[in-house]
């Protein structure tokens, strides 16, 4: 269990986190910062600096394109998946505008941790990263190829067909 100023949570209640093995997770949880999510929390911005991901354990972020017009709904990310996907497919700036649309609780680990923690080549964060379904699919590619206009679009990582 993380524990913090907003309680103690199991990081296994990210499906991420759990799908890494114990000692990996007992590993990261220095790293991981319980935090509250409220509903209209900006996460991030596009052209601005990703500080942090993060990973919900409850709670719905929404991802948000800001294209020519209204912004558009494009993702949702909740326990299944992570916040900041831009630091993992090293895209320097994001193109998407990140809020809570459900208020709930989750985990928060420093950006720049993050980014060591993957540069492990085959790590036990790197291959489950790579595994999940989310930058991998297909739809993925092509929801991140609409959005990336002004940033280089490069596809999934590597590891994914």
């Amino acid at each position: 269990m993380a524990t913090g100023a907003t309680g103690s949570y199991d990081i296994g209640g990210n499906r991420i986190l759990a799908a890494l093995p114990e000692a990996e997770q007992r590993r990261l949880q220095t790293y991981l910062e319980p935090v509250e999510l409220s509903t209209g929390d900006l996460l991030y911005r596009p052209g601005g600096r990703i500080e942090a991901v993060w990973f919900p354990l409850m709670g719905v972020c929404s991802i948000l394109a800001e294209l020519d017009g209204p912004a558009v709904e494009v993702a949702t990310v909740g326990d299944e998946g992570m916040v900041g996907l831009p630091v993992f497919l090293g895209v320097g700036s994001p193109t998407e505008r990140v809020v809570c649309q459900v208020a709930g609780f989750g985990l928060r680990m420093e950006a720049d941790r993050f980014r060591h923690e993957i540069a492990v080549l085959d790590g036990p964060l790197q291959q489950t990263m790579q595994r999940s379904p989310s930058p991998c699919s297909p739809s993925w590619r092509a929801t991140r190829g609409a959005i990336a206009a002004t940033a280089p679009a490069s596809g999934a990582p590597a590891g994914c067909s």
